[in-house]
């Protein structure tokens, strides 16, 4: 049985955290970085201590911390994000607290 991985705050310090949460989830190397669209053997040198890039790091987050379908997500909505973020970051707090504070089968429902 394979033991966590040492500490290397050094290098990155979400390696503990991206660890724990593939085994949390009870996932194979192959499956939790498939889904992010890194091989296994890259995967693991994540887990052992290499850099992870941000944008593989925003991947997880959305992927498993968010559980959001990767694959349903179109570059248009990411660039109304971006665009929400950096020139209206007013509506798209107000936007975010409403979806926080709604229910999946509610935020459905709305207009």
């Amino acid at each position: 049985m394979r033991t966590q991985p040492k500490s290397k705050e050094t290098k990155n310090k979400n390696i503990l955290d991206i660890w724990a949460l593939r085994r949390l989830m009870r996932l194979s190397q192959t499956e939790f970085w498939s889904k992010v669209g890194v091989s296994q053997s890259c995967g693991s040198r994540f887990e052992n201590g290499n850099r992870i890039p941000t944008p593989i790091r925003l991947l997880i987050d959305v992927i498993y911390v968010h559980s959001i379908d990767a694959s349903k997500v179109k570059h248009e909505d990411m660039a109304i994000i971006e665009y929400l973020q950096q020139h209206r970051a007013d509506l798209y707090s107000r936007l975010l607290k409403i979806v926080r504070g709604t229910s999946r089968k509610r935020i459905r429902a709305l207009p």
